[in-house]
């Protein structure tokens, strides 16, 4: 979630778990990462967020051998991957699309 304004955005990202129909903050953070979000020690939720370049529309990620195109929104993208174990090398940012065409980035990188 943006917690900054529309002129210095301020990107943060919180788990949450649920439990009885009830909804529970965890783990909170200025950055993406692996958070349990269950009983299960083994098993959570994996976040990959941040800015993207200007214009862009479409942000690719690879992760664990497959790619995953995912929607830029109000200058921000959000990819999630739920119930995986903790990841050994995790998701990096790839690309960019970028008016129809894909550039490639500084390599965002999880792990």
């Amino acid at each position: 979630m943006n917690t900054g304004s529309n002129v210095q955005p301020y990107l943060y990202g919180v788990n949450c778990r649920r439990e009885n129909e009830r909804w529970f903050e965890g783990g909170s953070a200025k950055g993406p990462g692996w958070e349990q979000t269950g009983h299960d020690p083994d098993v959570g939720t994996l976040s990959l967020w941040g800015d993207a370049l200007e214009n862009a529309d479409l942000v690719r990620v690879e992760f664990e051998g497959g790619i995953v195109d995912e929607h830029v929104s109000e200058g921000a993208y959000l990819v999630v991957w739920w119930r995986v174990p903790v990841p050994q090398d995790g998701p990096r940012v790839t690309a960019f699309r970028i008016a129809g065409n894909w550039v490639p980035s500084a390599g965002v990188h999880l792990g």
